[in-house]
């Protein structure tokens, strides 16, 4: 197999653990320079053979440490995909001329999966293909993260609300007058006297 036919292999990386995934499609984050925006998901493994298998796919493995014991934890790996760089929107260009397609999310029946869910400690089949690239002086082959096979599930709710059911809104007319008993919080009107800046 020559060079540029081993930058061309698609590879399947399974049982990985991942977190930290930012796949949303209308969503990408800044990239480490902070010159575009991408999509990518964090891999953790203490298994030293997936490690090597990491590797021999162009990835990146790194060793976290506890910061006080200085303890191995785990084999850490980041995957991107480059959604668009900010230089692509010169010359009148909008973003939706210039992104490219997200990564996918499936679930194992290869359902769509909202990316947006998939919280922190989820396993996942990843897919991933080998790029040559060559920056100033350097050249080297890098894998871009195409999708990922959801196998296990973690479900990320997000931040937890304050809020409880009550019941119906109430929806008044220009006319009508809100009554105190209408107020489903304790203490009943809020305090007229009480300004924005007060009020946390």
């Amino acid at each position: 197999m020559t060079q540029k036919e081993k930058a061309n292999r698609n590879i399947l990386l399974k049982n990985c653990n991942i977190n930290w995934v930012k796949l949303d499609p209308n969503n990408p984050v800044p990239t480490y320079d902070e010159d575009g925006f991408e999509w990518t998901l964090e891999m953790r493994t203490n298994d030293e053979k997936q490690k090597a298998e990491w590797e021999a796919a162009h990835i990146k493995v790194k060793e976290k440490h506890d910061k006080e014991t200085k303890e191995f934890l785990y084999y850490v790996a980041y995957l991107r995909k480059l959604a668009y760089k900010e230089e692509e929107l010169e010359d009148g260009a909008s973003i939706k001329d210039v992104i490219r397609k997200a990564p996918s999310c499936v679930d194992l029946s290869l359902t769509p999966l909202d990316p947006t869910i998939v919280g922190n400690g989820s396993m996942a089949n990843i897919h991933v293909k080998e790029r040559e690239w060559t920056w100033k002086k350097k050249a080297g082959i890098s894998a871009d993260l195409k999708g990922i096979q959801v196998s296990v599930l973690k479900p990320y709710h997000g931040d937890a609300s304050v809020f409880e059911e009550l019941g119906e809104t109430k929806i008044l007319e220009s006319e009508d007058q809100l009554e105190e008993d209408d107020i489903p919080f304790e203490g009943g009107a809020a305090d007229p006297e009480l300004d924005d800046d007060s009020a946390y």
